[in-house]
This record gives C-alpha cells, structure tokens and sequence, in this order.
C-alpha cells in the first residue's frame, strides 16, 4: 500500500560490479491500462573474500651453488587478483621444521628473486585477501643449490691388447677438497644410455680397438634428471698390437783407435700415452753385451784391420718380451789411425792479370780422418796492392791484388800432438793489355754523297777479362748523338765529319776513338723523254741517270695539269686528246731528294 517492496536478490555468478534497476508496474482497475515505472540505477560491487588458491613456479628449480632463480606466484583464478593482498614467501632449510617468512608488498610480490647457498630448501607462499581476512597456503616446492664437482680420470689411454685398463675418477668440490658420494655414471653415447656406476672401470679387449667414454659426475644433493648438474670428462682406452720399442742411437761416425766415444741410446715406447719401462742392451763388436743406455767405447786394433766397427743394440717392453716387443737399432762407424798427412795449397785466382781475387786453401792429402786442433799460420807480403777480404774459415783466406807483380803466399799448419807442415806459392800477376776501340759502320749508300746516313756499332778488344764496357757514348763533330745504349745512327751533310766513340768500364776505364767520314754534294740526276706513238695512244717513257745514286720518284704535267702517275711511264689516249700530242712535262727525283731539270716532250 505505501509502495515499498522488499525481497533477496541472489548474487551466484556474478563477480563483478553490476547495475541495478528496480521496475514497478502499476495494478489498475481498469482494464487495458498499464503504467510501468523504473527506478534510479544502483551500482553494487561483488567482492570475492574466499581462501585464494595459487601455485608457485620456477623456471629452474636447482643448480650450482650459489644458486639464483627466481619464483613466480601463478593464481589459479585470475579474478582473485584484486583481492590478494600481501604475499608471504616462506623458506625452509630443515624439511619443514622451521620456516623463514619474506614479506612482500610491493607490485612485485607475486615475484620472488633470491639466491640459495649448498642445500636443500622448501618454498611456499601464504596469500592473504584484502576483503575478508582469508589466509591460503601453496603447495611447497622444493628448491636444491647443489656444488659442482671438478673430474679427473687417471688411467692408461694406450695398451697392448689382451691387457686391462684400469680408470679411477678424483672428484673434488669447489674448495679443493675430496667430494662426498658423488654420483658417478659412464657412457658411451653422451648420456643417452650409462652402462656403468662408480668411481672405478676396467676395460679389456683381446682385438685392436678403441673405447671412447664419458664420466658423469654430479653432487649427491643434486636431482638426477638435471643435466647441468654433471661435470662430464671424457677418456678414452685405445688397444693396440704388440710391437717393440722406438731405439734412437746417436755417437760419432768417424772414431780414432786409441781414443773414448760415448754412444747414447734414446728409448721410448711404441704408442702415445703409453705407460711402461723400456729395458735393452749394447752389443759390441766381439759379442759382448753391456745393459743400461749409455756406453763408452774405444776402438781396437781388431777394428781398424776392419775398418770399420759396428754397434747393436736390442730392446724390449718390460714384462712383454716374449709376446714380441723386441726391437734392434745398429750404428756403424769408420775407424781410422792418426797419422799426418801430406798437404797442398791450393789457389783460385779470378783473373792471372791485376786486379784478381784470390783464395788460398790448404787440403789434405789422401786425408779422411779429423787433425786433432789444427793451427794454420798464414804469411802474406807487406803490400797496400795486397788485401785479404775474407778470413773466416782457418784453413782458407780470401784476398786481392791490385798491382801487377810477384806475390808470394805461405802457411804453417801444425795439431796438438807437434807435427809441422810448411806450404808455399808464388802467385804472378800480369798486366791487363790495353782497350783497342773501334767504330764499324754501315752507310745509306755507296758513294758517300749526302744526305749520308751511318749506323755505327762499337768493337772492342782487350782489357780485363773480368771488366765490361758499361757505357758507350757517341759523338759528330764534338756533339752527343743518341743512342740505344750499344749502337747509333746519325745522318750526315755534305762534307768532312769527325765522329767519334767513348767506352767507360766498371773498373774505371775510359777510352775514345774517332775517325773522318767525307760526304760528297749530291748530283742531280739527268732525264729526257722518249715517245712511243701507237695507234691509240701515246706511251712515254722517262730515262733518266743519276751518277751518284738510284731514282727515287717523277712527276709528270699535262698541259700544265700534274698527273697522280709517279713511275717512269706515262700512256695517254689519243681520243682524249683529238689525236693532238699534249704538252707533257717531266722532272725526276733521286734517293737524296734532287730533282732534275725540267723536260718537255717532243
């Protein structure tokens, strides 16, 4: 009656703000009327104020100490997002007993950063929600900080077959110390499968082959399934035949009867990163045997009627010599007897004309052993044109000779057990014979008349045979004239030209020549003309003489008019002249470029 209304509105469903609108119709008694009113809109908000149910995840939950990750707090309905209020991250270091609280209020609380120390610790997070107070709990996770191990594998990498291998593996933590239970797998196939546990394996194969493997190791604390957590260390066990040692011998080749030699032995087994011991032994030249690597030997007589002695030695893998492993080495050396021999002086001379660079040496005479501290005393004469460029070696000088003359040369050679030897020569060095230079030339033509061309080539004889012309300059009349380095040309006028040649050598020598060259005026030829007339036309022949060369050219006119016609025959048609003989003129040229006088045809 007064228009008010009460009744429950039910709320399942909607988590949210909504809008409410209250709608009243009228009751009318009269029929077919309606009225409907609607009332102000009312907002209301749905606040969520239940346990808020969430889990904790990381994208790794273990790893080497000090282990940083970072946790993430995934809500498992997104719309309780507004009314989760404070995060308290919460850590275990003792399975559960104790538990250390992390409060966090910031935007960030959802997140977690933290760094784990060598243990194993249980995280979870309680959620609390701002509306009604409700605290909830995550399941717990379980986060592992785990040391990682350092590996080394002692063990034989090479063996004969038929024997074992045996490898033990050292796992040592981050403080250099021995580690506790480590876990310790083998594989042969990176991971994919382990064939073995433990820290010790033993292989064996009675055929060639090769074992490759891998030693995974990781710290007892760490969950198997994390492949970071290994340390992996690879070997491998490489079965070879048997076969003897490596013998190396070394000792002189050439040995004096009388005196000690020391012969050394260098042994090594037969494959890399094998362990064992090598034992041998000397054989001498009478049969005698002597262990050990080192031996001191003497020649005998017995050796110098042979001439030569021999040494063997044999050797074997300790614990293996009768499975094979024997091997030999030999060395052979001539033996020989001191006794002073004879000598020569032996000398090479550049040239036997100064200046010439000798060298002196002192050789042994049917000589093939070694003098015992040889000492070469050298004489030379007291001369400025005397000079020894090279003393490097004792028993050889080096010298030069720059003045002609007679220059002797003596050495003294002397050993350490006083015998003497006394060389002598006497080096004649001649004169070098003077330079003799002439010029040999070509004319353009025989009559020596102008314009003359000369092409001019040097010829030289005489010198040093070890000299060489290294410049050659030409010259007409005083002047320099071009040249290719070795000839020249030069074209000359009408009369007397004095042309000329210097050489200049590398020892300094410079010589000239020269010689006159007369070049006649050039005559000009002579011509005339002679007329065939023949039924159609008209040949004229030009016959001309130059005494002083060859025709070169002629130029003949027509009426006054040049012709393109330069030989000696010129044939006009007489059709194309009414059968009236033109007015033809004709001059000739010779090879000096002359002309003749000018003739007519008659």
């Amino acid at each position: 009656p007064n228009g008010e209304v009460q009744f429950n509105l039910d709320l399942t469903g909607i988590e949210r703000s909504v809008r409410l609108v209250a709608q009243a119709r009228l009751k009318s008694p009269i029929e077919g009327y309606e009225r409907i009113e609607d009332s102000q809109r009312v907002f209301m908000t749905v606040l969520r104020g239940g346990a808020i149910d969430a889990n904790v995840e990381g994208r790794r939950l273990s790893g080497a100490a000090p282990f940083t990750t970072i946790l993430q707090l995934e809500l498992e309905n997104r719309a309780d997002m507004a009314a989760t209020g404070d995060v308290i991250w919460e850590i275990s270091a003792d399975d559960g007993a104790t538990w250390e609280s992390h409060r966090s209020t910031d935007r960030n609380r959802f997140r977690w950063y933290r760094t784990y120390d060598k243990g194993e610790y249980l995280v979870r997070a309680k959620l609390l929600n701002v509306n009604s107070g409700a605290e909830s709990y995550t399941e717990t996770i379980e986060v592992i900080a785990y040391d990682t191990p350092k590996v080394e594998i002692e063990g034989v990498r090479t063996l004969f077959v038929g024997t074992e291998a045996t490898y033990t593996v050292k796992v040592t933590g981050p403080d250099g110390e021995p580690m506790e239970n480590p876990v310790i797998k083998w594989t042969q196939d990176r991971g994919e499968t382990f064939f073995h546990e433990g820290d010790t394996l033993t292989l064996t194969s009675e055929e060639a082959k090769r074992f490759s493997m891998e030693a995974w190791v990781r710290d007892a604390t760490a969950p198997d399934d994390d492949r970071y957590a290994y340390t992996r260390e690879r070997v491998y066990a490489d079965f070879r035949v048997v076969k003897g040692p490596r013998v190396f011998m070394t000792g002189p080749r050439v040995i004096e009867t009388g005196k000690e030699y020391e012969y050394l032995v260098r042994l090594s087994l037969p494959y890399k990163g094998m362990e064992g011991e090598v034992e041998g032994y000397f054989t001498l030249p009478n049969g005698e045997k002597v262990e050990g690597d080192t031996l001191t030997y003497t020649p005998t007589e017995a050796d110098l009627a042979l001439g030569s002695m021999e040494l063997l030695y044999t050797a074997w893998v300790k614990g293996y010599r009768d499975q094979g492993t024997e091997a030999s080495r030999d060395i052979r050396a001539r033996v020989w007897e001191y006794v002073w021999p004879e000598f020569n002086l032996y000398m090479r001379s550049s040239a036997d004309m100064a200046p010439a660079e000798v060298t002196a040496r002192v050789r042994e005479i049917a000589f093939r052993g070694q003098l015992d501290e040889p000492q070469y005393q050298w004489e030379f004469p007291e001369s400025d044109a005397f000079v020894v460029t090279e003393n490097r070696w004792d028993d050889m000088r080096t010298f030069q000779i720059n003045e002609p003359g007679t220059y002797p040369v003596k050495v003294t050679i002397t050993d350490a057990r006083g015998n003497v030897a006394v060389l002598e020569e006497t080096l004649e060095i001649g004169e070098a014979p003077p330079y003799v230079v002439e010029i040999n030339y070509s004319a353009s033509n025989d009559y020596n008349r102008e314009p003359l061309e000369l092409r001019m080539r040097p010829y030289v004889t005489g010198g040093h045979p070890r000299d060489r012309v290294e410049q050659r300059i030409y010259t007409v009349d005083g002047k320099e004239v071009e040249s290719s380095g070795y000839s020249a040309r030069a074209v000359l006028e009408k009369g007397s030209h004095e042309v000329g040649l210097t050489i200049r050598t590398r020892m300094g020598k410079e010589v000239t020549q020269t010689m006159t060259v007369d070049v006649a005026e050039n005559q000009p030829p002579v011509c005339s003309v002679r007329i065939d007339d023949r039924y159609s036309s008209w040949a004229l022949y030009a016959e001309c003489e130059d005494v002083d060369g060859d025709m070169d050219a002629f130029e003949w006119t027509v009426n006054g008019e040049p012709v393109s016609v330069r030989s000696n025959r010129l044939t006009l048609l007489k059709s194309s002249y009414e059968d009236v003989l033109p007015r033809v003129e004709l001059v000739g040229y010779d090879d000096a470029g002359d002309a003749s006088a000018k003739v007519q045809a008659q």
